[in-house]
């Protein structure tokens, strides 16, 4: 019989190789989602450069995707303007990859104060299952800010169990 550790490596396993094989279906399935979020925050942001609606904004590509955040938020989307789509889609990957990383050494450290010791591989696994699971490769591929909103869950968490509740309320 496999012991703990070796069934949630099969299942974190399990669900990074799911997740690629996601991402390539989405690859050859339907090509037109990748960036499709990024795209989003690149018509709103132009929309805010140009003094126009950000609600009213639609990629070119994707005249039926509109920006669904509340206002101040589009903020943060400026850059994505003045870099354009594929600017917009490599910072914002690389944005979510420094999330997802980040995110898992948050569940490492909460692991590791549990007593249970995280190799390098359970380390990776734990990546893999934040940054290409079923979960997560749609939200990198698409461009979407989900895993920012993942790591904000987990820092939040993370606050709590360490008994620091304001910093878990911010």
């Amino acid at each position: 019989m496999l012991g703990s550790r070796w069934t949630a490596r099969l299942v974190l396993a399990a669900g990074v190789l799911l997740g690629l094989g996601s991402g390539i279906d989405m690859l050859v399935r339907t090509p037109e989602q990748v960036g499709l979020a990024s795209d989003v925050y690149v018509a709103a942001g132009r929309a805010v450069l140009e003094g126009s609606g950000i609600y009213e904004a639609a990629p070119p590509d994707h005249p039926g995707y509109r920006y669904l955040y509340p206002p101040i938020v589009v903020l943060v989307f400026l850059p994505h303007a003045v870099l354009g789509a594929t600017g917009a889609l490599a910072i914002q990957t690389i944005l979510n990859a420094a999330a997802g990383l980040t995110t898992a050494l948050v569940v490492w450290r909460a692991l590791e104060r549990r007593g249970v010791d995280v190799t390098g591989r359970d380390f990776a696994l734990l990546a893999g299952t934040v940054l290409v699971s079923t979960y997560g490769i749609g939200h990198l591929l698409n461009g979407q800010t989900t895993t920012w909103v993942g790591f904000a869950f987990a820092v939040g968490f993370d606050a709590l169990d360490r008994r620091r509740g304001r910093l878990a309320g911010v």
